[in-house]
């Protein structure tokens, strides 16, 4: 897109003087669009990959939470609680 606006700036005598402002104009809005497509995906992508891995952190912190709960009467309170801090760090 910017190698094609920048050429277009060079060049914009010879558009105009062959009359062809609105070709470059729709080949321009073309351009465009791609490039917003392209970022659109790109956001999702991130935006996937974020939920994934909350939804794996969550998955894990559950787990652990359950287990801690379940073994608080047979393990020491300090090592379940040093445990939970832990994963709640990372």
């Amino acid at each position: 897109m910017l190698s094609f606006v920048s050429e277009s700036i060079s060049g914009n005598s010879t558009i105009r003087a062959f009359k062809k402002e609105n070709e470059f104009l729709k080949h321009c809005n073309k351009l465009l669009n791609k490039n917003i497509v392209a970022g659109y995906w790109s956001a999702g992508v991130g935006n996937n990959f974020s939920l994934r891995i909350d939804l794996v952190s969550i998955f894990v912190l559950t787990i652990s939470t359950v287990f801690i709960l379940l073994a608080r009467h047979s393990i020491n309170p300090v090592y379940l609680s040093l445990m939970l801090s832990y994963i709640l760090i990372l």
